[in-house]
């Protein structure tokens, strides 16, 4: 059974969960990279629900103003962001390089959350 690129399994079946630490959430001295944390189960869709689970917390930690602070854009960012030539003469190469950002400052979504949408889960509601 083929299992997630970020789990690993140790010799004795545990499936560890593999976590990238952001480079802006580095210490210069500390060269790691990622965190590994137990599932601790041997069960390969067990471990996959547990490093979600993981994966949430861990996002919740990085991204909540603990560990960094993350300022929302202002007017002048968005100009920037919008007004560029990368936008403005549609200079992008694919659609979703397009829409994303929109639908990102539309409903304040994170890029994440917004790439996998399906078209599905967009509909108009007419007031």
């Amino acid at each position: 059974m083929k299992t997630h690129s970020y789990l690993a399994q140790s010799r004795n079946g545990v499936y560890y969960a593999r976590f990238i630490v952001p480079k802006s959430l580095r210490v210069s001295g500390d060269l790691r990279r990622e965190i590994r944390v137990s599932t601790a189960t041997k069960d390969p869709r067990d471990a996959a629900a547990r490093a979600r689970a993981l994966r949430v917390l861990l996002d919740q930690m990085f991204y909540s103003g603990a560990l960094c602070s993350r300022d929302p854009f202002d007017d002048a960012d968005m100009k920037t962001i919008f007004e560029s030539p990368y936008m403005v003469q549609a200079q992008y190469l694919h659609a979703y390089q397009y829409w994303i950002p929109l639908v990102s400052a539309f409903t304040g979504a994170r890029i994440g959350e917004v790439s996998q949408l399906h078209i599905a889960d967009v509909i108009e509601i007419i007031d």
